[in-house]
Parts: structure tokens; C-alpha cells; sequence
């Protein structure tokens, strides 16, 4: 559902660089964490316009509580380990 809604609404808009989404499960509770790239903070707020979480038709039919809050930050060290 996340990959159908949230992802594939920021693939759509320009400035999108790419997306990522953590998984985490404890206690029986688990939550999904979706992570944005745009070229510029510009280009994010065409996604979500304002400091609330983007939310789709659906979302409820999985019981969500969602995090209404939205956090922008930049990336200023990436490192990508990758077997040769």
C-alpha cells in the first residue's frame, strides 16, 4: 500500500531523487518509515506542502496511527558499502 500510495506519489512529482522504506517490528506493533530525496527543499514541498504527514484513501483499512509529523533534513554524509 505504502509503495502503491506514498512512493508512487513522489515518483510522479519533478525533483524526486528516490525513496526508502524501514520496517520496524516490536512488542506487536510494527511501523513503516518512509524516507524521501528531492533535489531541493522546493521540490519536497510539492510533495507535502505543509509540516504534516501526506495520508491516502486506504490508509485506514490497516488500522494506521500515523506520525502526523513530517522532518526535513539534508544528507551530508552518505556511504554505500558495495561487493565487488
Amino acid at each position: 500500500h505504502l509503495l502503491d500510495t506514498g512512493v508512487a506519489g513522489a515518483k510522479a512529482l519533478p525533483g524526486y531523487q528516490g525513496a526508502f522504506v524501514t520496517q520496524i517490528s516490536e512488542n506487536g506493533l510494527t511501523t513503516f518509515t518512509l524516507t524521501t530525496f528531492w533535489e531541493s527543499v522546493d521540490a519536497m514541498r510539492s510533495f507535502s506542502q505543509s509540516d504534516e504527514a501526506v495520508l491516502y484513501p486506504g490508509d485506514d483499512a490497516f488500522e494506521l496511527r500515523p506520525d502526523l509529523k513530517t522532518y526535513v533534513s539534508s544528507v551530508v554524509f552518505i556511504e554505500l558499502n558495495h561487493p565487488n
